[in-house]
């Protein structure tokens, strides 16, 4: 038997669950309380944020957490003013975003939360590949150019 432990994405508590051996199946994504709430079945669960207030369905945090200045969350205002300033392209590819019915990621350093710009999906999975480190990505640079001067 193993143990697992998982983030509700419905009430964000950690939980922990059993998959005995030779048993198949997706990972668990709910706690027993989100799973047995009816309210979830309805459309209606118990959503909270990290600081025990109620939160919309499909958003991380609620309304006085988006406030905070340095969370993930970009107000709107905010989030248009970068998309104008970007010609509603990505910061580093410059090409729209290329997902479908999909808006530009905001980019934000992982350690001080201050939103950087907007990304494409391709682009900021890059950046999370290359741990965000300066470094990796100039090394990442030079191999390419370096290697294209061999191409015939």
């Amino acid at each position: 038997m193993s143990v697992y432990t998982n983030l509700c994405k419905y009430c964000l508590t950690e939980f922990t669950w059993e998959r005995l051996p030779g048993q198949r199946g997706r990972d668990r994504t709910r706690c027993d309380d989100c799973v047995g709430d009816r309210a979830y079945r309805n459309g209606h669960g118990r959503l909270t944020c990290p600081c025990g207030e109620p939160r919309e369905r499909g958003k991380a945090l609620c309304e006085g957490c988006k406030a905070i200045p340095g969370s993930v969350y970009c107000p709107q205002a905010e989030y248009d003013a970068k998309l104008k300033k970007q010609n509603g392209v990505c910061a580093i590819c410059k090409l729209p975003e290329p997902v479908p019915n999909r808006r530009l990621s905001v980019d934000h350093d992982h350690e001080t939360g201050q939103r950087r710009g907007l990304l494409c999906t391709k682009c900021n999975i890059g950046l999370g590949w290359f741990k965000e480190d300066p470094r990796l990505l100039f090394a990442a640079a030079l191999y390419i150019k370096k290697e294209s001067l061999f191409l015939p």
